[in-house]
């Protein structure tokens, strides 16, 4: 689904996920030609990071871009929930 490159670590794809999206929210006329999925990952790695802040991202030791994009929407509630 959404992989990063072999050589970039997770951290890495989720500083680029963060951004992607803000570009995205700066120009809702975006492309359509970019999958759903990544949209998905991307808007809720800005939304996570968004709320507890953007420097937490490099403290982060196992989430990925997949693994946020394939919560369910109650479970990435409840993280999103919890780190508020």
């Amino acid at each position: 689904m959404i992989a990063c490159p072999s050589n970039y670590n997770w951290i890495h794809c989720l500083a680029y996920g963060y951004h992607l999206e803000a570009l995205l929210l700066e120009k809702p006329d975006h492309d359509k030609s970019i999958k759903a999925s990544r949209i998905k990952a991307w808007t809720r790695t800005y939304q996570l990071f968004k709320a507890i802040g953007y420097e937490q991202i490099y403290q982060t030791k196992k989430l990925t871009l997949k693994h946020i994009g394939d919560m369910s929407e109650a479970k990435f509630n409840q993280l999103v929930d919890f780190c508020e």
